[in-house]
């Protein structure tokens, strides 16, 4: 047997999301959300976004009002009644918004359209009303590109799994996006992409390379660099007792930033850090001092 010393943390209780209805709308909509250990504390998330209003029907439904769409089509909605504590799931809700026109960022088309797993690929993006300072982004991990004119910008893809991904273009700022639902390929070694057309899909477990300082003050920057970080996550600074996270700003799928919290009661001088995305899905862990 192993004596590695390795601690695991089980949270009694967590909800899950089953389903929704409607699972297509607009902003200010109501939807039913099925699943089960809801609770009167319980609120909906699209994302990391707060529902407008949230209604406790039973540990089993609650109805939630859709919020302002953010910078993707389709978001997974998760329930919980602490959101530095988001459960992670697959459920997914669509945005009711047009396509791309003339007068909004809009891709036409990409070339290459199909690359590895491993990512690394250059990907030509083409099509009008491309802000200057922009991001690539494919599924739910944003990538730096280059700025070539207002027609066609160039990323390289991103590690992800095996699927097939919509790709878009954010404005830095994540006030312009677009919505052309044009795809772009995954493919392993061995086989062609499944036909998993999800804009919300886990890419993978997020990895971190370093914390950057590895130790600091509360109200502080630090930054997490590594891979797959997706659009909207957590820091989570814990030790073998306790818990804590914070939201973190997405710089891109290798780089975010989080604020250092006030350590709560319990924590020692020396915790530990990691990434957990808004599938659920964590990355190892590194030390960190307050």
């Amino acid at each position: 047997y192993s004596e590695d010393g390795h601690t695991y943390t089980f949270h009694a209780n967590v909800s899950s999301v089953n389903k929704l209805e409607p699972d297509w709308g607009d902003e200010g909509e109501m939807v039913v959300v099925t699943g089960y250990n809801f609770s009167p504390e319980s609120k909906c998330y699209f994302g990391g976004r707060e529902a407008t209003e949230t209604t406790y029907v039973s540990e089993a439904q609650i109805k939630c009002v859709v919020p302002a769409v953010g910078t993707k089509s389709q978001e997974i909605v998760q329930v919980t009644s602490d959101p530095d504590h988001l459960p992670g799931g697959n459920v997914i809700f669509h945005y009711n918004i047009q396509q791309s026109n003339a007068e909004t960022p809009a891709v036409r088309e990409m070339s290459p359209a199909q690359g590895p797993t491993s990512g690394g690929t250059l990907v030509t993006v083409s099509g009008i009303n491309f802000p200057e300072d922009c991001l690539c982004r494919f599924g739910d991990l944003f990538v730096e590109a280059t700025y070539l004119s207002h027609t066609q910008v160039q990323c390289m893809s991103p590690q992800h799994r095996a699927a097939t991904l919509v790709v878009e273009i954010v404005s830095a700022d994540r006030t312009q996006f677009s919505s052309s639902y044009i795809r772009y390929t995954y493919q392993s070694a061995s086989e062609m992409a499944p036909a998993d057309i999800v804009d919300g899909g886990a890419a993978g477990e997020p990895g971190i390379e370093r914390v950057s300082p590895s130790a600091a003050r509360p109200g502080e920057t630090i930054n997490l660099i590594g891979e797959l970080f997706s659009s909207v996550g957590h820091c989570a600074f814990f030790d073998t007792h306790t818990t804590q996270q914070v939201a973190a700003n997405v710089v891109d799928s290798s780089h975010v930033t989080c604020e250092v919290p006030e350590p709560i009661a319990g924590f020692g001088p020396s915790v530990s850090v990691k990434y957990v995305s808004v599938n659920g899905l964590a990355s190892r862990s590194l030390p960190f001092t307050f």
